[in-house]
Order: C-alpha cells, then structure tokens, then sequence
C-alpha cells in the first residue's frame, strides 16, 4: 500500500499544469533593479549586438581567390643589368608576410569597400640566430666515397626571399531573418530582470513569506468546486440551457 501511494503521488504530480501569477510589488528597490537590468540589457543587444556587430546583417566570410605571382624581368645594379641568366647569391634570406584584409559593409556605397594592407616580417625570431638567419634550406645532392673509404657530400645552401600573401575578409548585407532572430532574442532577454527580482525577493529582502505567500498557490479540483465563483456560475449556466456558451473553460483567479 505505501508503494501504491508513493506512486499515485508521483502521477499525480507529474500530470499537473503551471501557469503564471501576476503579482505587483510596490518596492523602489525591485523596481529601480528591474529596470536599471532591463536598461543594460537593451543597450548591450543595441550598442554591441546591432551597431557593432552588425547582427541585422547575413555575411559571408568565404573568399573566392587565389594569389598567383611571379617575378621575371631585369635588374639592374650599378653599370650592369642582369636577367634570368644571372644567379645572385645573396648573404641571407627573408620572408615578408603581406596581410590583405577585405571587410565590407554591402550596405553602403562600394567605394567604401576598400582593402587594408599589413606587412609583417615573419623570420624576425631568427635575426639572433648567427648560425643560420634568413629565410634559408639546405640540401644535399651527391655521396661519395673515396678509396680510403671516407665519405663525403655536396651540400648546396641556398637562400631566398619568400613572400607569403594571406587574404581574408568577409562582406555583410542587411537581411530580415537575423534582424527578427536578434530581435526577439533582445526582447526574450528582458526577462532576465524578472528573474533576478524574483530572486532577491524571496530570499534578500524583508516579507519574503508574504510574497512567497502571494506568488505560489496551489489550486485543486476540490478547490474549486467549493469556490463561491463557481457555485455562481453553475448556477447561472443551469439557468440559460438554451444559450450556446463561449466560454473556454479557464478559472481566473483575483487577489
């Protein structure tokens, strides 16, 4: 029997419905937290989330490019010019990165949209290294071994100037459908305050009893058969047969 009981208790409470209860609390300090939470709330979603950020824009950040270069051509250096048939040697090597950075606001005029430009030398962590600086490999060709057997090879070092182009960017046009999502998502946000007030009145502040008293309140079926609103309304409903009723079914409930 006690199981049996344990049981129903769980059904029971599990097949029960909640529903929101109004209650106005005239309090300076609730009321000045509430708003000043609701206040920072709609000035984050406007200053960062809409200004900022854009999020009333749909963008694309993929790029579709590719960076193709080739170096060709004369030189000239002192009295002489050299072409492709020169090899120069020079003492050490480098790479330079060239930054290329497309963001553009598709609402605006496309003059607007220009690129940014950053160049970075990227082998700097190796100027106090006096072995080998630069942008710089080694490779090795041939083995050989000589009649007393030792053996040796050809190392060829070689140095360059590596250029390294990297390009990013992305472009954002108004669209509706994020306009409406962050819209709704500020306005859902709001109610963070009512929650943070619900908190600090039912455990900070003096008369937590009463507002927990006013706030939570359990209804029964056996509740509202003896209410005397709904004696009243059976009664009247017992009265007028022949009129269609409209009405939904729901008990209001008025402090």
């Amino acid at each position: 029997m006690p199981m049996l009981s344990c049981s129903m208790n769980c059904v029971a409470e599990f097949f029960t419905y909640e529903t929101t209860k109004s209650v106005v609390v005239k309090s300076w300090t609730v009321g000045v937290i509430n708003r000043a939470v609701q206040l920072l709330i709609i000035s984050y979603f406007i200053g960062w989330v809409f200004l900022h950020e854009k999020a009333y824009q749909v963008r694309d950040t993929s790029i579709e490019s590719s960076v193709v270069t080739k170096v060709k051509g004369f030189g000239k250096y002192t009295n002489k010019v050299m072409d492709t048939a020169d090899y120069v040697t020079p003492p050490q090597g480098g790479i330079l990165g060239i930054k290329i950075g497309w963001v553009c606001d598709l609402d605006r005029s496309w003059e607007h949209c220009v690129p940014s430009y950053t160049f970075t030398r990227l082998d700097s962590v190796s100027e106090k290294n006096n072995v080998s600086p630069g942008y710089n490999f080694r490779q090795a060709q041939q083995y050989y071994r000589r009649e007393n057997g030792t053996e040796y090879r050809t190392l060829m070092k070689a140095f360059g100037i590596r250029f390294d182009v990297l390009v990013y960017g992305n472009a954002g046009k108004f669209n509706i459908i994020p306009t409406l999502i962050n819209t709704v998502a500020a306005f859902t946000s709001v109610g963070v305050g009512t929650v943070l007030c619900d908190i600090i009145l039912l455990n900070f502040l003096k008369g937590a009893e009463q507002y927990k008293a006013k706030k939570f309140e359990e209804v029964t079926d056996v509740t509202l058969r003896h209410s005397p609103v709904y004696r009243s309304s059976q009664m009247l409903g017992g009265r007028n047969d022949e009129k269609q009723s409209t009405d939904s079914g729901a008990y209001s409930i008025g402090l």
